[in-house]
């Protein structure tokens, strides 16, 4: 089961290049994480669940985490994710939110500091999750962000 999530997440991984990208100075893009050391055993997940697999946020990659579920602190699925930004280091320092799915139609974009989510992988998929630390309602109350 590593094998196959790590082969995923690998898989996800592409050449820098996207708006809010970064890479260091010999423009490599951050490999991907070893799940090893926290890999859940049986019973960490509630019978007919798969157990998800908390991931530092500098083992991802804006390309592996675009497209990822956010739920918010309260269980509701408040949007995906559109973009990541990184600081000159390639350290995530934001999350941006298309809440649109969840709030209506014409929804806003939220930038979410990385330090308020958690990041986990699917064990059985590799698809990512972000939760962030706050409600929705409290999500639906940050500035929008256009970028």
């Amino acid at each position: 089961m590593r094998t196959a999530l790590a082969t995923l997440i690998s898989a996800g991984l592409v050449t820098a290049g996207a708006a809010f990208a970064q890479t260091d100075t010999l423009g490599t893009t951050p490999e991907a994480p070893t799940l090893e050391s926290t890999e859940p055993t049986v019973g960490d997940a509630p019978a007919g669940e798969v157990p998800l697999v908390e991931l530092a946020a500098t083992d991802v990659t804006e390309e592996m985490l675009v497209g990822a579920e956010t739920v918010s602190s309260d269980g509701i699925n408040i949007g995906e994710v559109t973009a990541m930004s990184a600081d000159d280091q390639g350290v995530p320092m934001n999350i941006a939110v298309d809440t649109s799915r969840f709030f209506g139609l014409v929804g806003d974009t939220k930038l979410v500091p990385v330090e308020m989510t958690t990041i986990r992988a699917d064990t059985e998929t590799g698809a990512l999750q972000v939760t962030v630390n706050l409600t929705a309602a409290e999500v639906d109350s940050l500035p929008a962000f256009s970028g």
